[in-house]
This record gives C-alpha cells, structure tokens and sequence, in this order.
C-alpha cells in the first residue's frame, strides 16, 4: 500500500483538478517503474496497491526502495507547494503467506504498515514483518 504524502495540502493549495491530475501522473510513474507482471491500482483517494506475483517480501523491498526513490526523482505539477517541496510517498508492505494468511489479512497488514510510515514521519517504507503491533 502506498500513500501520498500531504496530499490534503497539495488539494487545499492547488484545488481538486490539480489533486486529480497528481494522481494520475503517480500511477503513470508507478506503472512506467513497475514490472510487466505487477499490478499497480488507485485503491481509494491517493492510495495506491502494488501486488508483486510470485515476489518474497525481500525481493518486494528492493522493487518497493527503488520505487520510491524514482517518485521522489520525478517532477510533478506544483510540487513545490508540499512541505517537502516534492512528491513523496508513504509505504505500507506485507506478503502471503509471511505477513498474512488470507487476502484481507493482507490488505490489513499492509494497510497498518502504512499508517505506521505516516506517524513515523511520513516518506518511510515499513514492512508488516517489522510494524509493532498496537
């Protein structure tokens, strides 16, 4: 699971059609970055899931690291408004079986993961084998 950092502040600064063609230049990015057999989808406001088939959570960290440094590389409309002054995500990653023994357990495990990255101060990659239970 992936999430956009301050993207309430980008919205609130450049207006909704701005936030809606963020959100398209990412996936762009995402989906140029991706392999042919990964799956990259909008999974609700500016969440996005990334599913890597046949991928260990290893293997899945290094394609997840190398991802996110090309967001961070790329140029976007207004960026300059965030408190970075880039574009910058938040990720959440967790694998079946490691992390999770069903699809929502997956989902779940990722999405806790994620929110972990968020209070830690955003721009984190935090795996669901190593979030601290609350």
């Amino acid at each position: 699971m992936l999430d956009i950092d301050n993207f309430k502040e980008y919205n609130d600064v450049n207006g909704h059609p701005a936030g809606d063609i963020l959100l398209k230049q990412l996936a762009w990015v995402l989906t140029r970055s991706c392999r042919d057999c990964d799956y990259v989808s909008r999974y609700g406001g500016d969440e996005f899931a990334i599913i890597f088939p046949e991928t260990d959570e290893r293997e899945a960290a290094v394609i997840i690291k190398r991802l996110k440094e090309i967001v961070e590389e790329s140029h976007f409309d207004k960026q300059e408004v965030l408190s970075a002054k880039k574009l910058t995500v938040s990720i959440g990653l967790a694998s079946y079986p490691g992390s999770a023994s069903n699809k929502n357990e997956l989902v779940e495990c990722a999405d806790k993961a994620l929110y972990t990255a968020k209070r830690n101060g955003r721009n984190l990659l935090v795996l669901a084998s190593d979030n601290i239970k609350d």
